[in-house]
């Protein structure tokens, strides 16, 4: 029963030159769980067997904000765009603390090994916080990290309510040199993007 997690695909890079479908999945894993975040964090391409579980069909509507692709006969495609990628991912485990942290680690040495010094980490959540606080303190960090703060269950805010939530919330983080890891703001999701899920708000048509 476990979830194939993964996290990078480019829709421009494919040699298909067309978007991925749940089709694409189906025959290398129908029955597990799999959930494909792209590269720019606004869209979610899965299976039939997660689109399932969330129990999205022909019929589910679209959420405020989002946009479930469906193809020419209503089908969903399995591409989740904005906050439909909501409708699947509340059902996902949530990673552990060990695996954040572990994740972490890893791309830090990733980073050290390219001669990377300093990174701005856009939106973490409240297990976030404490690991990147603990390995600071402890002089484990190895980066110079600059957080804005995300919701507590690591999603982006999306209105001035969800703001005053994280900031009536946020306490300073105590015994942490900001040098090695300081929190300066709060990332605040207005709409899309321009490139590839062409989910942001435009004036005119996207063409082409």
């Amino acid at each position: 029963d476990a979830w194939i997690r993964g996290k990078g695909w480019n829709e421009s890079a494919f040699a298909e030159g067309r978007p991925p479908t749940r089709q694409d999945l189906d025959p290398v894993s129908a029955d597990h769980p799999v959930v494909l975040l792209d590269w720019s964090n606004h869209v979610l391409w899965v299976n039939g067997k997660a689109l399932e579980l969330a129990g999205i069909t022909r019929d589910t509507p679209d959420p405020s904000g989002g946009v479930i692709v469906r193809d020419a006969s209503g089908e969903p495609t399995g591409l989740l765009r904005e906050t439909a990628m909501a409708l699947v991912n509340q059902h996902v485990p949530a990673y552990t603390e060990q695996e954040q942290s572990d994740a972490i680690d890893n791309a830090v040495a990733l980073m050290l090994s390219h001669g990377i010094t300093s990174f701005t980490e856009p939106g973490i959540g409240a297990v976030a916080q404490r690991i990147y606080a603990d390995k600071a303190r402890q002089g484990r960090l190895g980066v110079r990290v600059t957080a804005l703060l995300s919701r507590p269950d690591d999603t982006y805010p999306t209105n001035a309510g969800h703001v005053r939530e994280i900031l009536e919330t946020y306490r300073p983080l105590k015994d942490v040199d900001p040098r090695w890891f300081n929190i300066t703001g709060v990332k605040l999701r207005a709409d899309g993007v321009p490139i590839a899920s062409r989910t942001a708000w435009m004036r005119e048509p996207y063409v082409g």
